[in-house]
C-alpha cells in the first residue's frame, strides 16, 4: 500500500462510507454468498448426473467390470478367454 501521511483521515471517510452504505454492503455479501451456493450446488450436482451415467452405462452392457463385451460368436468369446486365463 501506499504511504499516506494523513491515515487518520483517510480511516475516517473509509468508515463513514462503509457506515452510510449499510444496505450496498449487506447486499453485497448477500450476494456472494447466494453465488457460493450456486457454484457449490452446481457441481454437486454435476457430478453427482457423470457418476450415475457411469452407473447406468456399465448397468446396461451387462456388468460392472471395466470392459465388456457385446455379440460376440462362440468362436470369438474361446479366442478371448484363452487370452485372458
Amino acid at each position: 500500500m501506499l504511504k499516506v501521511k494523513n491515515s487518520k483521515a483517510i480511516y475516517t471517510l473509509s468508515e463513514k462510507s462503509y457506515k452510510s452504505n449499510h444496505k450496498r454492503n449487506v447486499t453485497a455479501v448477500l450476494a456472494i454468498i447466494l453465488t457460493t451456493i450456486l457454484f457449490t450446488t452446481l457441481f454437486t450436482v454435476g457430478m453427482g448426473i457423470i457418476k450415475s451415467i457411469e452407473y447406468n452405462t456399465m448397468r446396461m452392457s451387462g456388468g460392472m467390470a471395466h470392459g465388456s463385451f457385446k455379440y460376440l460368436s462362440d468362436e470369438q468369446a474361446q479366442i478371448i478367454s484363452k487370452i485372458v486365463c
